[in-house]
C-alpha cells in the first residue's frame, strides 16, 4: 500500500513538473488560465460582450493574477518586429470587454507572436500597457468605425495584395487589389 501511494505521489509530481514545463515552453505568461479560445477540439467558450460599447470578442487566453484578469492575444507571423497597431487595438478592445464584464480594468494585456514557419519555434511576447489614455484611443477608434458603418463607405486603407486576398469582404469589395 505504501509503495502504491509513493508511486502515485511520484507520478503526480512528474505530471505537475511536465505541465509547468509545457506552459513555460509555450510562452504563455504566468498566471492561472481562466479562459482559453485556442484549441479547436474544445467547445468555444462564450465571448465577452459589452452593451455599453456594443462590442463582443474572446481573447485567446484570460489569465488571473490575484484580482487582475489579463487578456492574452496570440498571432502567428512570418517575420518578427514590433507589434502591429491593429493587434494592439484588438488587445485594447479585449481590455475594455474585461473591464465591462468583470468590473476591473486591466493594467495591461499580452500580445504574443509565434512564428508561422514550422521549423521556427520562436515566440515574442509583449506586455502592452492599458491605461485611461489607451482606453480613450480605442473608444475613439470604435467611434470612427461606427461612423464608417453608418455612412456605408469604407475606403481601403492599404496597398497590400495579400491582405486583400485574405479579407473576409473580398468577394463584395469594389476596391480589392
Amino acid at each position: 500500500m505504501l509503495v502504491a501511494a509513493s508511486l502515485l505521489l511520484v507520478l503526480a509530481l512528474v505530471l505537475f513538473w511536465w505541465g509547468n514545463r509545457q506552459k513555460s515552453t509555450s510562452g504563455v505568461p504566468s498566471g492561472k488560465i481562466v479562459s482559453i479560445d485556442l484549441h479547436e477540439s474544445q467547445r468555444p467558450q462564450q465571448p465577452l460582450f459589452s452593451r455599453r460599447y456594443l462590442l463582443t470578442g474572446r481573447p485567446d487566453y484570460l489569465l488571473r493574477r490575484g484580482r487582475e484578469l489579463i487578456p492574452v492575444e496570440i498571432k502567428t507571423v512570418n517575420e518578427f518586429g514590433q507589434p502591429f497597431e491593429g493587434h494592439i487595438f484588438q488587445l485594447f478592445a479585449y481590455c475594455l470587454l474585461v473591464e465591462e464584464q468583470f468590473g476591473v480594468q486591466p493594467r495591461f494585456g499580452y500580445l504574443q507572436y509565434r512564428s508561422r514557419l514550422p521549423h521556427d519555434q520562436r515566440t515574442e511576447t509583449y506586455q502592452i500597457e492599458f491605461n485611461d489614455q489607451m482606453k480613450s484611443k480605442v473608444l475613439e477608434l470604435l467611434s470612427q468605425i461606427r461612423q464608417v458603418e453608418q455612412s456605408g463607405e469604407a475606403p481601403r486603407s492599404h496597398e497590400d495584395v495579400a491582405r486583400c486576398r485574405g479579407c473576409g469582404y473580398a468577394a463584395i469589395c469594389d476596391q480589392r487589389l
